[in-house]
């Protein structure tokens, strides 16, 4: 009796040895998990002692096993390209417990977001300018070309021309990963809708100037080349270019102001490799074709009429936008905005 009473004393003292020992080192684990911020180590030194503590363990081990499944969907929607629901499980996720693993999905959603980042950016960048954009495509507008302040027009025409190419280039990086679907596809109807109504702008601004030039050049040209072709019926070839001086120079001269125009505008979208509906480098190649004599007159009044033909396809392609309201609007991404200020949320946190 007394060496069995003795035999259950040993035993627990192995017990009620051991079990302190292996509790502290769990706690260990459990401490340096969350000093490290590791959602898995967490969850597994909550698993042990859970399994040895329920009732002090069992709710906080049930949290975070819920917080990890969180995680696992946040890198399943990664892998689909689905960035939002990625980042609103990471978020979630984090609400129980702030994670490297919940960061890493956020990083790599940051990482992934690039474009999307700078498409908010520029979207919101344009909504803050357009009102002065507005107030000086009115100034613009408002007044007969002639009239036109030729530096005012050549700084709107390049500031256009630069916020077009700037959601030029976006357009183009987001149609590549459009087939992602969610937040992209958005993205990138948004960019192209933003980028047809900068380039409607820009075309309309050179509608103004194609517009009521073309009208006046056709005009001179048509009653010159009428009276070059009567010359050359009475004259000799060599004599005609003296004889029709005159006509050039009166013409240049009242038309200072819009030959200046086309001048600057052919510069500034040349430089700035623009190339809209409205070709004005062609324009103006035409217009100081037709209004300067020609080198030689043979095959005259054929390519004369030619030039006039193409003048006139030019003009065709202005009438339209000079109809259109000059205006800037900024279209809104919604699914983008609650996306960019979720993450930046999560960023500043």
């Amino acid at each position: 009796m007394l060496r069995m009473k003795k035999l259950l004393f040993l035993l627990s003292l192995l017990l009620f040895g051991c079990t302190p020992s292996e509790t502290d080192t769990l706690n260990e684990m459990y401490q340096t998990a969350k000093k490290e911020k590791d959602l898995i180590k967490l969850q597994n030194a909550l698993h042990n002692l859970s399994a040895l503590e329920s009732d002090t363990w069992q709710d906080e081990y049930i949290s975070i096993t819920q917080s990890n499944e969180n995680i696992k969907l946040a890198n399943e929607a990664l892998s689909l390209g689905q960035l939002h629901d990625a980042l609103n499980y990471a978020i979630k996720s984090s609400q129980t417990f702030y994670s490297k693993q919940a960061s890493e999905v956020v990083s790599e959603v940051n990482k992934k977001a690039v474009n999307l980042k700078k498409l908010y950016i520029e979207l919101n960048t344009l909504d803050k300018q357009k009102d002065s954009l507005n107030k000086r495509i009115a100034m613009i507008h408002e007044q007969d070309p002639k009239n036109w302040n030729i530096i005012e027009f050549n700084m709107l025409l390049v500031d256009l021309i630069n916020i077009k190419n700037i959601f030029a280039k976006l357009a183009s990086k987001l149609s590549k990963v459009i087939n992602e679907g969610g937040i992209y596809v958005e993205a990138s109807e948004q960019t192209t809708k933003q980028l047809a109504l900068l380039d409607d702008s820009i075309n309309i601004l050179l509608s103004q100037v194609v517009k009521p030039v073309s009208h006046g050049l056709i005009k001179f040209s048509v009653s010159t080349s009428e009276q070059t072709l009567l010359n050359l019926n009475h004259f000799s070839d060599k004599n005609v270019p003296s004889m029709m001086a005159s006509y050039y120079k009166k013409f240049n001269v009242e038309n200072k102001k819009y030959t200046d125009l086309l001048e600057n505008a052919h510069l500034v979208t040349f430089q700035n490799n623009y190339q809209g509906a409205i070709n004005i480098s062609n324009f103006y190649s035409l217009y100081s074709e037709l209004s300067n004599p020609p080198e030689t007159f043979e095959n005259y009044e054929k390519i004369i009429q030619s030039k006039q033909v193409d003048v006139l396809a030019i003009a065709d392609k202005a009438e339209p936008y000079t109809r259109l309201n000059p205006k800037i609007t900024v279209y809104k991404a919604h699914f983008l905005t609650a996306f960019y200020e979720d993450l930046q949320q999560f960023m500043n946190e």
